[in-house]
């Protein structure tokens, strides 16, 4: 079976999804290779998105010659994918949303389908911002019958999102039993609070307090007196100083929240604070100080746009195992 990932209409409002300190990406990878799919096409642009998943693929897995990359000037639907990838006409395959994790097991109807196809319909956990999605299986058939999947998925399309997500895996109203549960990367152990999940390589103040559900990714600081939660991600590397309060937010890898600081109800990163919906710069009182640990140069769009078609046009040799295509033709490994 083969899969393809592609990206929506409506671009998410942020860059490089995460959930509980992995990538989007690499989670819907490691699902589609458990349902069955022996070849991943990855649809990507050369935007910041795009030349984030590709920049990770390429460096995070190596070898990993069942993920091709499709390189498309905008969104322009999973059959248009398949088709630069060279997929023949009824080629069976699975197109995933690149805004979507699932959990399901899709071999029933896999089976059933026999090459017509489905629309695989998989309900939202209760809790999630979404109730349902739709997941294709193109077959043969022109208007395939929609099944219902054993399993759930969610659609991801800001920090809200994936701090909701977040919240009902570390409270445990996830399913274990899928083919690939949601759970914590980097965090095998759990503070004394048992919603808040805190990597080996964290640390974490005797004095600080965490109140429901929290990850603390590696490497990452919660100073004396801080109140953390609930609704928090705190990202790799990031600093949490002493006496600041966070709740309901998202603190990015390598930020940093001053000593006293308050956010509330936001994502806070090198640019400072913004909406955790659409990523738009929040407004907030005195009581907001922030900074981030290593402050980014400006970047101008168009020399990011060049460098990443520049990187996405490298030899294959030099992506670390992936294949890509661009808009004309196969880049064979050589």
């Amino acid at each position: 079976m083969h899969a393809v990932v592609h990206r929506p209409s409506v671009a998410p409002a942020w860059d490089f999804p995460t959930v509980l300190g992995q990538p989007l990406i690499v989670r819907q990878v490691a699902w589609l290779r458990a349902v069955g799919c022996t070849r991943i096409l990855v649809e990507v642009h050369a935007d910041p998105a795009g030349f984030a998943v590709a920049r990770w693929l390429g460096s995070h897995a190596p070898g990993s010659c069942d993920v091709e990359l499709v390189t498309t000037p905008r969104p322009r639907g999973h059959e248009q994918v398949a088709r630069r990838a060279g997929l023949a006409a009824g080629t069976p395959y699975l197109a995933l949303p690149s805004d979507v994790l699932a959990d399901a097991d899709l071999a029933q109807v896999l089976r059933s389908s026999r090459g017509d196809g489905a629309r695989v319909l998989l309900w939202s956990p209760a809790g999630a911002r979404a109730t349902s999605v739709l997941i294709p299986v193109v077959g043969r058939a022109r208007e395939p019958a929609i099944v219902a999947g054993a399993g759930w998925a969610a659609t991801l399309r800001s920090r809200r999102d994936a701090v909701a997500l977040a919240d009902l895996a570390l409270m445990g109203r996830l399913p274990l039993d899928g083919p690939c549960p949601v759970t914590p990367v980097g965090a095998v152990t759990s503070s004394p609070l048992p919603l808040a999940w805190v990597a080996p390589t964290a640390h974490v103040a005797s004095t600080a307090e965490l109140f429901g559900a929290v990850y603390v990714g590696p490497g990452a600081f919660v100073g004396p007196g801080a109140r953390v939660g609930p609704s928090v991600h705190v990202g790799a590397g990031a600093r949490i100083e002493a006496g600041a309060r966070v709740e309901e937010a998202w603190v990015e890898d390598g930020a940093t929240v001053e000593p006293s600081a308050t956010i509330l109800h936001a994502s806070h990163g090198p640019q400072g604070a913004a909406s955790l919906d659409d990523g738009e710069p929040a407004t907030f009182g005195d009581t907001l100080l922030s900074r981030h640990s290593t402050p980014s140069a400006p970047r101008r769009a168009g020399s990011l746009l060049g460098r990443a078609f520049a990187w996405l046009e490298q030899p294959v040799s030099a992506l670390g195992g992936l294949e890509t295509r661009d808009d004309a033709s196969r880049l064979r490994r050589a």
